[in-house]
């Protein structure tokens, strides 16, 4: 699984809305469509940024 597959499951198992985690970063939902479909790569330094809004600990993303 991948970093953005694993960001949406988080979301979603959470109940976090894409327009909840897009105003996080000042980008829209259609952005956050983008990244949960792997269209578009994820920043090193927005990982921090993600796991802070989803409430996990950063090293969820890389076990």
């Amino acid at each position: 699984m991948n970093i953005n597959q694993k960001i949406e499951k988080v979301r979603a198992e959470k109940g976090i809305t894409k327009k909840h985690i897009a105003d996080q970063f000042c980008k829209s939902a259609t952005w956050y469509g983008s990244v949960a479909k792997g269209e578009i790569r994820i920043k090193a330094e927005d990982i921090p940024k993600f796991a802070d809004v989803l409430g996990v600990n950063v090293n969820y993303f890389f076990d």
